[in-house]
């Protein structure tokens, strides 16, 4: 369980960092196209807002299974109140943001600007939560 906690943690932060990477590559190629600059070599503007879609939903399964697996061994390492622990409650929420996302592109629709700027705004939460948390040692996360 470890294993498959480990595994599927480090590749959505992996391809939630690639998301990030393509969100900021679509808003290049976005301002390019609204100040008639010129445009950098890559591919169109809907093929990188398709990628960064693609590695968001892959990240957000990764991340369920990371966060399904790591529940269980926090419930077996330290018992009822294992939900307690900031790193827990901080990758619950980071859950919420990005299945907050996915919700507004399939279901209200949101595209472009403002989806890429939503997810950034995710990915930058969970990096201000995640370094905060390491840095002031405030989880048991560690000691597994």
């Amino acid at each position: 369980m470890l294993l498959i906690h480990l595994l599927s943690a480090i590749a959505s932060d992996i391809l939630l960092m690639l998301t990030a990477v393509t969100s900021l590559l679509y808003l290049r190629q976005d301002y390019c196209l609204k100040h008639r600059k010129q445009i950098i070599a890559l591919p169109s503007i809907q093929a990188i807002d398709s990628l960064g879609l693609r590695l968001l939903i892959s990240a957000f399964v990764l991340m369920t299974l990371g966060i399904l697996a790591g529940s269980d061994l926090a419930y077996q390492q330290w018992g009822a109140n294992w939900y307690l622990d900031p790193r827990q409650l901080w990758s619950m929420v980071n859950w919420i943001v990005f299945a907050g996302v996915l919700w507004a592109r399939f279901w209200v629709g949101w595209r472009g600007r403002l989806a890429v700027l939503t997810t950034l705004t995710g990915v930058t939460l969970m990096l201000i939560g995640f370094l905060t948390l390491h840095y002031f040692s405030w989880s048991r996360h560690y000691g597994l």
